[in-house]
């Protein structure tokens, strides 16, 4: 009996099924088209170094909707080798403008483009490989003033097509140290470390707070130390160095202007590191002194050239003494006059600089009590101190007084020098004057050469050191308008011309080349 129901029961079900199976399709269901789309324009590999930027302009191609504000973006990458996998997103935009900021690996990530249609949620995606290294070759170390706080930015040589790459906040994107306090000063020097006698590929970076050192012999600003701890005597913070500068490749003697008025010296010959003033003389008396002081006359032994602002004369130091000593001319003739005495100037120092041009000279500029402006050129050295000219060059460059930046072409021995946004140029062989540059509503903020110290011999770091540099911004809107220009300067006074121009800093400060 049971066993019947069993088939009733299963007869019953098929036939309700096949009877509502064979009702007409009444056409209720509701057709539309779909968007079809695809994503080109992104390579399959992409190398890059850290810090740099990485810009990708990927192309769109939708069969339907074909404005691309109806639809939202995300660039992001995966690090497959971390455990657990890490995913960063990079930006939320079509087109990316990166600065490249993750750690660099051996492995590529895995970098994901994502499109999503608003309208939907339908989204389309498409992957690279990005490949991030760290290695830096030479290039220009530039320290940039961003609303009162430092940050190193950095322009790498590459070779290959004798370009820079811009690395915007270097240290940022090789997660090193962050730099505290306002800008001073960038340095870059071959140092030979007093303590280790290890030669390093060493830059200086130099706030109102403290001095940081790299060590880029490894082409990376991993390996720091705070400049106050590699030195033989402690001041307390704040401490820095206002300017480094080094007697070249002859024996790595580093001397060190401090915020403290003190000139220190390093000297690895000597295991002598920094610390111990030698602006004082023989009798421990100490003295003040300018800002400008002349360290690179090639002497050997070393030479240096300094002012003493208290008693408004020229001083001296030589070799690896402790102390310094006043100058004196060294053709003084007792029956003649001389062009002036090195130990009563009575002037004030505005510029002081050694050039290589013509045979080697010392140019100072000073301006007297009445404002008048006058050129010295000298030849010195170890044993030498010869004034060649003193000339008063206010009266053919107007307005001289009020200037504020100074430089000395290596080559020509032209005198540039800036008043306001404007930069001039004095000859003084031919006492002419003339404006060269008129940076308009810009604010100039550095004129200098760049002095080439140990690659003497290679042909575009020379060609480097030849260009008049011209560092300008935007002060009503800094960000990012600072710009760095080169220049060719002719002899023969004829009109300068533009080499090179990088742009993207904000209030360029002090400008380094690592060689």
């Amino acid at each position: 009996m049971y066993r019947h129901i069993k088939i009733f029961s299963f007869i019953a079900i098929t036939g309700i099924a096949l009877l509502f199976g064979c009702r007409k399709d009444l056409g209720n269901y509701s057709y539309h088209a779909i968007n079809s789309g695809a994503i080109s324009g992104i390579d399959s590999n992409y190398n890059v170094r850290q810090g740099s930027q990485l810009k990708i302009m990927p192309v769109l191609n939708f069969t339907m909707e074909k404005d691309t504000a109806k639809y939202s973006y995300e660039w992001f990458t995966l690090d497959g080798n971390a455990n657990p996998i890490i995913r960063t997103t990079v930006a939320k935009t079509l087109n990316l403008d990166w600065t490249v900021s993750l750690p660099a690996k051996d492995a590529a990530y895995k970098m994901y483009f994502t499109v999503t249609e608003k309208s939907t949620g339908q989204s389309w995606n498409t992957y690279t490989n990005l490949k991030i290294s760290t290695d830096l070759a030479d290039g220009w170390a530039i320290l940039n003033d961003v609303n009162g706080v430092a940050r190193l930015d950095y322009l790498n040589y590459l070779p290959a097509v004798d370009s820079f790459d811009f690395y915007k906040d270097i240290l940022a994107s090789q997660q090193s140290i962050v730099l505290k306090g306002k800008p001073v000063n960038v340095t870059f020097w071959y140092r030979r470390n007093p303590f280790t006698l290890a030669y390093t590929k060493s830059i200086a970076v130099s706030t109102d707070v403290q001095t940081t050192l790299f060590n880029t012999t490894n082409n990376k600003f991993s390996d720091y130390a705070e400049m106050s701890k590699s030195m033989s005597a402690y001041y307390p913070p704040p401490y820095y160095a206002k300017s480094i500068q080094t007697t070249g490749k002859i024996d790595y003697i580093a001397f060190m202007y401090d915020n403290l008025g003190n000139l220190t010296m390093e000297n690895a010959t000597n295991t002598l590191a920094f610390g111990n003033r030698i602006n004082k003389l023989s009798d421990a008396t100490s003295f003040n002194i300018s800002k400008w002081i002349v360290t690179e006359t090639q002497q050997v032994p070393n030479y240096e050239l300094m002012y003493d602002t208290d008693n408004k004369r020229f001083m001296e130091h030589k070799s690896t003494n402790s102390y310094s000593t006043i100058a004196a001319n060294s053709n003084a003739d007792p029956n003649g006059t001389p062009m002036f005495d090195p130990a009563h100037m009575n002037m004030d120092l505005m510029y002081m600089t050694y050039t290589n041009a013509i045979d080697g000279r010392v140019y100072a500029v000073f301006k007297d009590a009445s404002g008048g402006v006058f050129l010295a050129r000298i030849k010195c050295g170890n044993g030498v101190f010869v004034p060649l000219s003193f000339d008063k060059i206010s009266d053919i460059a107007p307005g001289i007084a009020n200037a504020s930046q100074f430089a000395v072409d290596p080559a020509e021995g032209y005198l540039f020098y800036t008043i306001g946004s404007k930069v001039y140029r004095y000859t003084p062989d031919r006492k002419t004057n003339v404006m060269v540059a008129d940076y308009g509503d810009k604010t100039i903020t550095l004129l200098k050469y760049q002095r080439i110290v140990y690659g003497l011999s290679n042909t575009r770091y020379k060609t480097y050191g030849s260009k008049l540099m011209v560092c300008s911004y935007n002060s009503a809107a800094a960000a990012g308008s600072g710009k760095m220009d080169l220049y060719n300067v002719p002899n023969l006074d004829a009109d300068i011309s533009l080499y090179k121009s990088y742009t993207g800093f904000d209030k360029i400060i002090s400008v380094s080349y690592k060689e």
